[in-house]
Formats: structure tokens, sequence, C-alpha cells
């Protein structure tokens, strides 16, 4: 029995008295208890059992059972290219790349809630990309026309894997919730599935007088795959549910296109034009799958058709740039992207972007590049969506959203003379959604960087930087019920929001010297970053948990009885990454050299989400409750490469 909210022994009915036989408790070594199975248990709750606490709960029962795995793949590639030249100006191309892919990897599955699983997800397969073109080109222009394929075969189609909860098959109105009352002793699902993608395309550029150039290409392709599919359900306690059709049936058709135009009639001005235009029609046909069945464990008539997403995207840019000064560039942009969606909550949406910059490059003491970009997105918002899909009315989702864009960089380098060159710069960008009531709210960034490199020899470099980024995004949600208790799913108290701050520092620093030994080069290095991420939340819902009380009149208290606040906050999670090498090469002769370098990584990792042991988020367990876990993920480690080098330089 595990849980992450302790556990207390409840009565267990004679249907399910079965299904718990041969479970085990989890209990850490040492504890004396006189029952160790289920079975034990089951012939002792009536006599008041004992409770237990996650706190005490110190290992899992499969950590004496559990075998390592051995989690490796392998690939082996061909690569093939020929290119014959059957003109001056024709040439034929043709190139093969197949790679095949063997192996295991990590992989998550699971049974309804409460049954974490990571496998070795087994893997053999092959892609295959064909490439064939014709191009022709002078001095004046060019034209290519070309045939691209792939093809992605999959072995292993389907993936099989067992409950370590029951050993039989049932089904129970609450299988998606307890895993412990009913559902299937395997779980299936697909996996990638074999496809195939073919395109042709067409491009071709002509050189005009006054400096201008035209370019464009066209291109259409079709991705296809029909793979049969799988049943509802591998549980044979469950009804079979008939499929509306076998086969996947799954196809697109993406027709794509550009054309650029580049013109600098004078030294003083130049012009861009760029046109592009592109079409993912899905074609896939609609799939009824209103009836299903729920974690292989209970019918459900939820459910309802496939959503086919297409995207239609047009965009065009124009730049314009002028250099009335000797030492300066000025910059002047627009662009606008027109878009339209199927089955998504914008039916269309319209951005248009203004730009503008400053580049001082001729002067050989300062280089400065100054740069700012607003947008404006705007689109045509479906409410009904909304509605059938029975989320919040202010909710929204921000890759098509509403939204307001700001962007700047700063760039400058200061080289006084030949030995010594300071750099900085510095950058900020802000995105609101101003529609948007829940979500993501907005998010903004902030970066700096300092630099100096001195060279006191010819043969000796050196140099020192500092940067931080920073990073934040507010996220905004309800916590509430769209039936039943006090009408909690409009109620504005019941509004909870989360500010997302991180920042990263990086330092760096690096001696390189070149010859200072004869007919030697070494090179040191070292980088540091570390990541802080932290969580603020707010909105009167937390104030709610903390306090332990409703705020609106009428509604239920948060906690439990007896509890005064029920709000634990997540801790910050924070990444650390060294890296220093040192890099020698010795020239024999001028042309003949050998090397060898040392590389020394570093990284350590305190992450709420990694389990441990005790509350020590920097000590990642291997064998956490609840859940079968690889633990391969999250770990600080240390690495040390070495490596020797042979040079010949032609």
């Amino acid at each position: 029995v595990v849980g992450n909210c302790g556990f207390s022994p409840a009565p267990v009915s004679e249907e399910h008295r079965g299904d718990l036989k041969g479970f085990a408790l989890y209990l850490p070594p040492g504890m004396d208890f006189s029952w160790r199975s289920m079975e034990e248990y089951l012939a002792r709750y009536e006599d008041g059992g004992v409770a237990l606490n996650v706190a005490q709960l110190g290992q899992s029962i499969y950590l004496a059972a559990a075998k390592g795995v051995e989690v490796k793949s392998r690939r082996n590639t061909l690569d093939v290219n020929l290119v014959v030249q059957a003109t001056k100006e024709l040439d034929v191309k043709f190139a093969l790349n197949s790679y095949k892919k063997e192996g295991t990897q990590p992989w998550g599955a699971s049974f309804a809630f409460n049954d974490a699983i990571e496998l070795p997800l087994p893997i053999d397969q092959r892609t295959t990309n064909v490439e064939a073109a014709a191009e022709w080109a002078n001095q004046k222009g060019m034209f290519r026309v070309g045939y691209e394929g792939s093809y992605f075969d999959n072995n292993i189609s389907t993936l099989v894997w067992a409950n370590p909860y029951r050993a039989t098959d049932s089904t129970h109105a609450s299988a998606y919730s307890n895993a412990a009352l009913g559902g299937s002793s395997l779980g299936r699902m697909p996996l990638s599935p074999t496809n195939h993608a073919n395109g042709v395309s067409a491009s071709g550029l002509i050189k005009l007088p006054e400096r201008t150039s035209i370019n464009a290409s066209f291109g259409v392709a079709d991705w296809k795959q029909n793979e049969p599919l799988l049943p509802y359900s591998i549980n044979p306690a469950v009804p079979v549910i008939p499929l509306e059709r076998s086969t996947a049936e799954a196809e697109a058709r993406i027709i794509s296109g550009n054309v650029n135009f580049v013109t600098r009639p004078t030294n003083y001005f130049g012009l861009t034009a760029r046109f592009r235009y592109s079409d993912r029609n899905n074609k896939t046909a609609l799939f009824d799958a209103t009836e299903y069945i729920r974690f292989d464990g209970v019918m459900e008539e939820t459910g309802g058709e496939n959503e086919p997403v297409s995207i239609k995207r047009q965009s065009f840019n124009v730049d314009a740039s002028f250099t009335p000064l000797a030492y300066a560039a000025f910059r002047l942009g627009y662009g606008r992207e027109a878009s339209d969606y199927t089955y998504r909550m914008f039916s269309s949406s319209t951005e248009n972007t203004f730009r503008a910059s400053i580049d001082s490059i001729g002067s050989p003491f300062v280089t400065v590049r100054a740069m700012f970009e607003h947008a404006n997105r705007d689109g045509t918002f479906e409410p009904h969506v909304l509605v059938e899909a029975g989320q919040q009315p202010d909710m929204r989702q921000y890759d098509v959203a509403n939204r307001r864009r700001d962007r700047g960089t700063l760039l400058v380098d200061v080289t006084p003379n030949a030995f010594v060159g300071f750099s900085a710069s510095i950058a900020a960008g802000r995105d609101d959604y101003p529609d948007q009531g829940f979500g993501l709210l907005n998010n903004k960034n902030q970066a700096y960087t300092v630099g100096i490199d001195l060279a006191p020899k010819e043969q000796i470099a050196l140099g020192l930087s500092f940067g931080r980024e920073k990073y934040e995004a507010l996220q905004q949600s309800r916590n509430a019920n769209p039936s039943g208790d006090y009408g909690s799913w409009m109620d504005p108290n019941r509004i909870w929001n989360v500010k997302n701050e991180e920042t990263v520092d990086s330092y760096g620093a690096y001696l390189d010297l070149i010859k200072a030994l004869p007919k030697t080069e070494i090179r040191i290095g070292y980088d540091y970053n570390r990541s802080d991420n932290g969580f603020l939340f707010g909105g009167p819902r937390i104030q709610e948990l903390l306090t332990g009380r409703a705020i609106t009149p009428g509604a239920p208290n948060p906690c439990a009885v007896g509890v005064t606040s029920c709000f634990e906050p997540l801790p910050n999670v924070m990444n650390k990454w060294q890296h220093a090498l040192v890099d020698l090469r010795y020239f024999v002769t001028p042309k003949v050299g050998i090397g060898g370098g040392y590389f020394f990584d570093k990284y350590d990792v305190s992450d709420f989400a990694s389990p441990s042991l005790n509350g020590n988020l920097t000590t990642p367990r291997y064998d956490p409750l609840g859940e079968l876990y690889l633990g391969y993920a999250l770990r600080p480690f240390k690495a040390h490469t070495g490596f020797l080098r042979l040079i010949y330089l032609f």
C-alpha cells in the first residue's frame, strides 16, 4: 500500500479482498511489524490495524528484487553522395542516407493515476532519406528541380508491459483512479508508426542590373501513414468496442513557397523584400471515438472525434537600409504574418511587426549595434471551442492568443588598441497577453554580458567574461468545479497564480599560449553556469489554503477538519555546471603534429521533482514510493574525458 499523503487502514470489501492478495507494504529496514503481507493485514485490520506515515516508509519493496537494466542504443549509418557534372553549367546530384537504430531507451508508461512506470523501450527502426536533383547555373542565375523522399520503418510497432499492481484482469467504475480496485494486468500503447514522405521542389535565382536579384522556391510534399489501429483496450474483462476503421488513413499535404527580392542600387540605400507561403493541409479522415475504454479499466462515452489540425501561413517582410554616414547604417523593417487554423480556439490571427536598428561598424575602435522590435498579434476568437471543451471562458492558448511583444538589444565592442578589447551587451524582451485571463499572462527576459580580452604579447591571449540572464513568467488558473458544490466555477476567490523566476549566471575564462613555447600550442578554459529557478505563489486561493478558511461566504473550507494550513510551496530548483579544459598541441614538423587534452565536467542539481530521501533534494533516490523508476535522470555527476590527437596540415 503506497501513497504520498500517509496511509491509514480502511475496511476492504469481500468483493476486492482477492484483488489485494500478494501485495506487500513498503516497510523500512529494521521496523518490527508482526505482519508484512496484505493477507496478514486483511486478517488483522478488524482489530484496529496500524496507521503508517509515509515519512516512516523508508524504501520500496521493489529495491531488493529489482534488477539493473542496461539502456543503450547503436546507430549504423550509410551515406552515399554522387555528383555528375554533365556539362559546365549542369550538375546532376543523388544522395542516400540510411541509418538503422537498435537497442533500448527510457520510456514512460502507467496505469491510471497512481502507478508510474519507466521502461526500457526496445528500438528496432530504420530511416532512409533519398534526394535527387538537377541544377543548372551560370553567372546570371540558377535553376534547380529535385525530389526528396523520407521513409521510416519501425519493426516494433507496439509496446506491451505488465501491471505491477495486478495479476488478473477486471473492470470497475473507479479503475482509472485506483489500480487496486480494478483494471488490466497488461498495458499496451502504439509506438511511432511506419510512415513515408515524398516531395518535389523547384527553385531559381536571376541576377538583374543595378545589383538586384530575385530568387524563389516552390515545393509540394505528401506525408502518409496507414498503420493498423490498436483495439481500445488490451483488457479482456471490458466490453469490445468495434473500431470505426481498421487503419489510420493519416495523410497531410504540404505546399510551401517563397520569393525574395534584394536590391542595392546605390552605396547608400538597400531594400530586401520576402514573401513566404505554407499550407499544411491535414487530410486525415474523421474518426468517432465517443465511446472508448478509459485506462484499460472502464467503458466511457466522454470521447469524441479526432481533430485533424491544418495550418496555413502567409508572411511578408520588407527591410530598408540607409548609410548616409561613413560609419553608420540605419535599418527599418516591417513584417506581416497571417495564419489560419482549424480545430483551434483562434480560427485566424494576424501579426504586424515593426523593426529598427542602428549599426556602427566602420570605426576601428568602436562597434555598436542597437535593435528594437515591436509586434502585435490579433486573432479571430471562436468561443464555442472553449465551451465544447469545458474550459474557463477567459482561458487562452499562448501560441495563438492575442499578444503584444517588445524586444531590444544593444551590443558594444571597444578596442582602444591591439592589446585590449572590451565587450558588453544588454537585451530585454516582454510578451503580454491582454485578453488572456487564465494560462500564461506575460513573460519577460533580461540579459547582459561583459567581457575583456587581453593580448599582452603576440603569443599570449587571455580573457574573462560574465553574463546574467533573468526570466520571469506569470501564469494564472482557477481551482474550480464546473458543476456541484456552491458554484465555484466562477468564484474569483478560487483564482491562484504562480510567478516563475529564473536567474542564470555564467562565468568564463580562457588562456591561449600560441607558440609561447617553441612548436607548442596550449589552450586552457573554464566555464561555470548556475541556475536558480523559483516559484512564487499568490492569489486569493493561496490565501485560503494558507489560512485554512474560505473567503467566499458559504464556500467549504479548503483544508481538512483540524488543519489550519494546507499549502506547501515548491522549493527552488538549482542547477550548477562546471566545465574545464586543457588542450595541448606540439608540431614535430610544420605539417605534422601530435596533441592531447583533458575535459572535466561537474553537474549538481537540487530539484523537487527528483525523488529523494529525508527531504534532501540534492541526493536523488532510485527507489521512489509508488513507481518503478530507471533512475537515469537528474543525477549529479562528474565526468573526466581524455583524448589524443594526430594532426596533419595539408
